[in-house]
């Protein structure tokens, strides 16, 4: 949707498509899952255009990354999720020398989550077992 400061505001773009791939692997031993992946994503890009401040898309982002992820039980009473996720997004097809083939703004290199699940003795209804 447009901005408010912009000649179009408040409008929907119209209907795109993003095109995807994946490949991927998953394994399990004893209580702990691991997964690895690695991606490609492009989809429009859209911002407002300076010359006619207009929002409308403008050119592609393409993201690439790889991904790896760690479940399961460390311990009868602990268990953990855990991954991380490493990206590169360019925006292409712009016709703009400055926005052209660099990186997105605003979107990290990498991004790292970590949750630790504790399962006190004797109160087993806090957790799921």
């Amino acid at each position: 949707m447009a901005p408010t400061t912009v000649v179009n505001a408040g409008q929907s773009l119209p209907p795109y498509r993003s095109r995807q791939a994946e490949a991927g692997y998953k394994m399990t031993r004893w209580r702990v899952g691991f997964s690895s992946a690695v991606f490609w994503l492009e989809r429009p890009f859209a911002n407002t255009d300076p010359a006619d401040n207009v929002f409308k898309i403008s050119g592609d982002q393409v993201n690439y990354g790889v991904e790896a992820t760690l479940s399961g039980r460390l311990a009868e009473r602990l268990t953990v999720y855990g991954g991380v996720t490493v990206l590169d997004t360019n925006v292409t097809k712009t016709g703009n020398p400055a926005t052209d083939n660099k990186r997105f703004v605003g979107i990290p290199n990498y991004k790292s989550s970590l949750l630790t699940e504790y399962r006190l003795p004797g109160v087993p209804a806090l957790s799921q077992a």
